[in-house]
């Protein structure tokens, strides 16, 4: 395989080691699922407000639906996908 200028490149597959990824995940989970809330509560409480003003309940759909898949995903479980 060649690449830019012509230079010969090797595709080489690197095994992950057992602590390069672990530590991290965790982590990032937390702070999608605190993202996800972040976002849902406003969905939440607009889609609330307009269900009062008798709108469309979509929002309020949305938002329990968003809040519902942050909470899951804070606590590790895969249905929140």
């Amino acid at each position: 395989m060649t690449g830019f200028a012509g230079k010969s490149m090797a595709m080489v597959a690197v095994a992950p080691t057992a602590g390069s990824r672990g530590a991290a995940r965790p982590i990032v989970r937390r702070i999608f699922a605190a993202c996800l809330v972040v976002v849902a509560l406003p969905l939440c409480l607009g889609g609330a407000y307009l269900l009062f003003l008798d709108g469309s309940p979509y929002y309020a759909l949305a938002g329990l639906a968003t809040l519902a898949s942050g909470v899951l995903t804070w606590r590790g479980d895969r249905s929140a996908a």
